[in-house]
């Protein structure tokens, strides 16, 4: 049981009677609805910044994770763009088409450098007497005009080597400006 003391007694009573006497406002009929809606709309609010902060950091993390996979991609195109540069490429067939008996036809691919961009290049193709263009079998001479861009371009020519144990050489020649390159391709039957 417990004990009170006189002095502890005496200043709780006068506390419950002050509170007593303190005025009440009539809470009205629709106290119940107004302390439910309180509850409810408390739970909302509270729960709201926790779901807006988890989706925001759902979010930066999707893209932290695009930056960083974008990131990897770009530097590895460029280490194999880098490789890729110095790499020639094969002048030959990748794949070769015997048409009529001792006629091959074959894609020569030729990989031209420019230090800088040249429009309005003329490029001929001079072919020796046992190969010709693929669409062009009357000339041996093909040349056209084109705009040259800076760095690697590349020529496919469809060639036809006629007769079997054919050896020849192709010309390309690339004038600009005044000044011409030329570039010399043996080609054999395969």
């Amino acid at each position: 049981m417990l004990k009170y003391d006189a002095e502890d007694f005496s200043s709780e009573m006068l506390l419950r009677h002050q509170l007593r006497a303190l005025p009440v406002e009539n809470p009205g009929d629709d106290l119940e609805e107004r302390i439910l809606k309180s509850v409810f709309t408390g739970q909302e609010s509270s729960q709201s910044p926790s779901l807006s902060k988890l989706f925001f950091d759902e979010y930066r993390r999707v893209g932290q994770l695009a930056v960083a996979a974008g990131f990897f991609v770009v530097v590895t195109l460029g280490v194999i763009l880098t490789f890729l540069k110095d790499t020639p490429m094969d002048v030959g067939a990748g794949y070769t088409q015997q048409d009529v008996e001792g006629t091959i036809r074959r894609p020569v691919h030729l990989l031209l450098h420019s230090s800088r961009r040249m429009p309005g290049a003329l490029i001929r193709v001079v072919l020796p007497e046992n190969m010709q263009l693929d669409g062009y079998a009357s000339s041996q001479v093909l040349q056209w005009q084109t705009d040259i861009a800076a760095g690697s371009n590349r020529l496919s020519l469809p060639v036809k080597i006629l007769g079997e144990n054919s050896t020849g050489e192709i010309l390309i020649e690339v004038e600009y400006g005044g000044v011409s390159k030329r570039l010399r391709q043996r080609l054999t039957h395969l």
